[in-house]
């Protein structure tokens, strides 16, 4: 039964070879959005903490489902799901969903993964497969998009590579459980928060973002922002010694970049005039909140659990809230958005501003119980209360937007999903 916990990672990889050879091409793309699917057949099939040791490959590859595995497992196939199925509505070529796959395979197994190297190629497959989703238009503005994000990608993972190495020199080991209980050099944490910053979009590492997600087609936005950030997040929970040792510089420093992106996106996005670059800046909002609970995390020990909880509460929160938005942007693009999805799209906003009896408050009501008894939860409660004033500020200028956008629209029916 262990095998199965490969089934996420080959599965993609096969329907990748079946996209690239022309006779069996149709058959690939039409089978692509059902790929995420093995990622739920393992959840539900295999126990929790199943695992499966390949001492053969790399330099021995653990992978394993545990706690964290489990939930970002099941955020990362259902929005692959959900934007596979989005994207069958539109033409793209063969070479979109070959990479397609490619990064769809990377982002489901480093969720598995429970060794240093392999966590490292997995993210790594994802982050380079996804710079070819960006460039999708193949417009000077997508192409210019696709050179940033490949700068900034390519120093997040010579920061990772960096930082990885000397924690794995200092352990003696790559495997999670030995490099969480030993202590690493102050110079291997820095490169780990920069590497993974900048797939967080931590603000300063942000640059990125709003090109990318704004330019690339709805369904590639909606996986950037719904689950490639949530990477950079997994690697800060794998590799950072939280629970172990108060690293007061670095937490307090994580936690004001984190508040400056909370607040600064917000303040930028409401200058923009189009929905999707709307969004993008929301996400370094919304991400800047998770980035200050880290830093937070890495700077009181003692507080790790419950914050790590909340924060993964509130990453699975935003997957679904952000990717549906996504979505409901890239529909008014091209048609009315029609009134289901419109009502959809209002559900989803009240949700990220975070609305009574929606998701939303409760990750962010998750947030604020695992801030009490940290130093200054009194000031971070009002933080949190204006963050979610800001997010309002900002859902209300979107649909704005939208409305705008809908009423320039003459003559196309409403195109209504569901």
């Amino acid at each position: 039964m262990n095998t199965l916990l490969l089934l996420p990672i080959l599965w993609p990889l096969c329907n990748a070879l079946l996209v690239a050879v022309p006779r069996t091409r149709t058959v690939g793309i039409a089978l692509a959005f059902a790929a995420p699917l093995t990622g739920t057949l393992v959840l539900f099939v295999c126990e929790r903490f199943t695992s499966l040791w390949l001492p053969s490959v790399l330099f021995g590859t653990l992978l394993r489902l545990d706690d964290a595995a489990w939930v970002f497992l099941l955020l990362s196939s259902s929005v692959w799901f959900l934007a596979g199925l989005f994207a069958l509505k539109s033409s793209y070529s063969w070479g979109f969903w070959f990479f397609w796959l490619l990064s769809m395979s990377g982002n489901l197994g480093l969720c598995l993964a429970a060794d240093g190297v392999s966590f490292y190629l997995f993210f790594a497959l994802m982050s380079f497969s996804a710079y070819p989703l960006i460039i999708a238009k193949h417009t000077p503005e997508a192409l210019r998009a696709g050179k940033v994000y490949l700068v900034m990608a390519l120093l997040g993972e010579v920061a990772l590579l960096s930082g990885m190495l000397l924690a794995f020199d200092a352990v003696g080991d790559h495997a999670f459980d030995s490099l969480f209980m030993r202590h690493l050099p102050s110079l291997s944490l820095v490169l780990l928060l920069v590497g993974f910053g900048v797939k967080v979009g931590v603000f300063g590492l942000h640059v990125w973002l709003p090109l990318a997600h704004s330019i690339a087609p709805a369904p590639a936005s909606a996986v950037l922002s719904g689950v490639m950030l949530k990477a950079g997040l997994l690697g800060w929970i794998r590799f950072l010694p939280l629970g172990q040792e108060a690293h007061l510089w670095l937490g307090f420093g994580l936690a004001g970049l984190g508040l400056c992106g909370m607040f600064g996106g917000v303040l930028v996005g409401l200058a923009q005039k189009e929905l999707k670059p709307i969004l993008a800046y929301s996400s370094v909002s919304q991400m800047g909140l998770i980035a200050a609970v880290m830093g937070i995390g890495l700077a009181t020990p003692h507080a790790r659990e419950p914050l790590q909880d909340a924060v993964v509460l509130y990453a699975l929160h935003h997957a679904f809230v952000k990717a549906g938005l996504f979505f409901v942007a890239g529909i008014a693009l091209h048609h009315y958005v029609g009134k289901v999805n419109l009502t959809l799209g209002i559900l989803l906003g009240l949700s990220l501003c975070g609305a009574p009896l929606s998701s939303g408050a409760v990750a962010k009501g998750a947030i604020k119980s695992a801030l009490e008894g940290v130093w200054l939860s009194d000031v971070f409660g009002w933080v949190l209360f204006l963050g979610a004033a800001f997010s309002t500020a900002l859902v209300v200028h979107f649909f704005a937007v939208l409305w705008r956008l809908e009423h320039e629209k003459t003559a196309e029916e409403n195109a209504v999903i569901g």
